[in-house]
Parts: structure tokens; C-alpha cells; sequence
């Protein structure tokens, strides 16, 4: 016979909210809990780093003193209309939005609301996560992809790359188009199926060599050749490759 000693409820209450308190305090994004009034009932250690407040500032206050215009009117719209009409404008569903510090200073966040299921009148969890550094790499990429086209452009350069080992798309920088008077929106094609009837005949068992030390291994190419323009006009071209290898010494891509 296998007797089972009960965990009585108040003390099975008080351990689980020891655990739920572990669990907020553990998180790295910010957490709170407001009413259906918007009015904070709780926010997390990683949330009073994120905005500058402490934990009892904030209680009682509305929710929207965490973000600026006009998300903060937009925020008290969505959870009226989820209360009045049950329209989940934000309710389940995640958004990228400005958050606000205790200092004023904004940020780029990601903010995803949930009901707290089972209470009435509703009650609802945030979750909020700062998303600045990412934004801003994204930035700088973009940049720096504008800048590298302007100087493609000005050098009358395109560059792609090519993967061996997958069935990704060869990519096509916007110049490499120009250059080799590819157009815009025309069905896909690999550079160097596109490349091989535009080569000229007397330059061709030389490039199909250069493409074969390539896949065979060799880790770059150097060399000059003449191509039949789309245009009908016969231009020279200077094409340098660099090949990446794998573990086991096989071209994994090429640019």
C-alpha cells in the first residue's frame, strides 16, 4: 500500500507564487501585469531596468506611461475595444512600437499582450523586449548596402554569390544586372547559366576552365574575357571569385 501525504492548498499557494516570482525575476524581458484599466499591478526586475522605475512607482499607475504618442493612445484603444467588443487588436498578437523610459528617452521595442485566463474583469501580462541593437544593425546593413551600391555604380561593378551546397538563389547584386543587362523581374537564372552563351568563342575554353578549377576546388579566379552585351555590343569583362571551402575541402559558395 503506497500512502500519499497532500500538499495543503495554502501552502501549495504560497510555493507556486514563490515559483511564478522566480520566474519573473529570472526573465530578461520586461513583464507586467495590468487591469483592465490599464492600471500596473506588477512589474519584473528586467522590466524596471529596461525603463528606470521601481517596481512600487509604477503600481496603480496606467500601463500607458510606458510608451509615447501615439502608441499610448493607440495602446488604451485596443484594450477598450478588446473589453467592449472582444476585438483582439493587439491581444495574442505581437508588434514592434517606441517604448519610453522614466527619462524620457524612447526606444525600439517589441511588445506581445495576453489575457490572464480565468479573471474577471479581465486582466492582462505584457511582454516587452528591447529590440534597439537589433534595429540598429538592421540600419547599419541597409546603409551600408546603399553605399555599396552607390560605389558599384560608380565603378561600374556587380558582384554576386553563388552556393554550392544548397538550394539557395545565386544573388545578383542590382549593378550585376547593368552590367551584364539582365532585367528586373525576368524568371530566375543561375550568373553562370546566364553568363555561359554570353561569352565569347574565342574566350570560351578559357572561362569554362576558370569554372571548372572553381568547382574542382581552387579557391579563386582572376581573369578577363569578352562577353555579347544584350545590347548587341561587345564588351570586356574583368571577373574575380573567391570560393569559401567547407570542412572536407569542398566549395561550399563562391562570390
Amino acid at each position: 500500500m503506497t500512502l500519499r501525504v497532500s500538499e495543503p492548498q495554502e501552502e501549495r499557494a504560497h510555493r507556486l507564487e514563490r515559483e511564478f516570482q522566480a520566474v519573473l525575476d529570472a526573465a530578461v524581458d520586461a513583464v507586467v501585469l495590468f487591469d483592465h484599466e490599464g492600471r500596473i499591478e506588477l512589474l519584473n526586475h528586467a522590466g524596471e531596468r529596461m525603463f528606470g522605475y521601481n517596481e512600487q512607482e509604477v503600481i496603480g499607475l496606467k500601463v500607458h506611461i510606458l510608451l509615447p504618442e501615439p502608441y499610448r493612445s493607440q495602446h488604451e484603444d485596443y484594450i477598450r475595444h478588446y473589453i467592449e467588443i472582444g476585438e483582439p487588436r493587439i491581444i495574442g498578437i505581437g508588434r514592434e512600437l517606441l517604448a519610453k523610459r522614466r527619462d524620457g528617452s524612447e526606444f525600439y521595442a517589441e511588445l506581445a499582450v495576453g489575457r490572464v485566463q480565468g479573471t474577471e474583469p479581465p486582466r492582462f501580462v505584457g511582454f516587452i523586449r528591447d529590440v534597439t541593437i537589433r534595429r540598429n544593425a538592421e540600419e547599419a546593413l541597409r546603409r551600408s548596402e546603399a553605399q555599396l551600391t552607390i560605389a558599384q555604380e560608380i565603378a561600374n561593378l556587380g558582384n554576386y554569390v553563388v552556393h554550392y551546397e544548397s538550394h539557395v538563389e545565386d544573388y545578383w547584386s542590382p549593378h550585376l544586372y547593368r552590367v551584364l543587362g539582365r532585367r528586373f523581374g525576368e524568371p530566375y537564372i543561375s550568373v553562370y547559366d546566364y553568363l555561359a552563351p554570353l561569352v565569347h568563342n574565342a574566350d570560351r575554353a578559357r572561362w569554362q576552365q576558370s569554372r571548372e578549377d572553381l568547382d574542382n576546388g581552387a579557391r579563386s579566379m582572376d581573369i578577363e574575357y569578352r562577353i555579347h552585351h544584350p545590347d548587341s555590343s561587345l564588351r570586356y569583362v574583368h571577373h574575380i571569385a573567391h570560393t569559401t571551402l567547407n570542412n572536407e575541402g569542398r566549395p561550399l559558395r563562391q562570390v
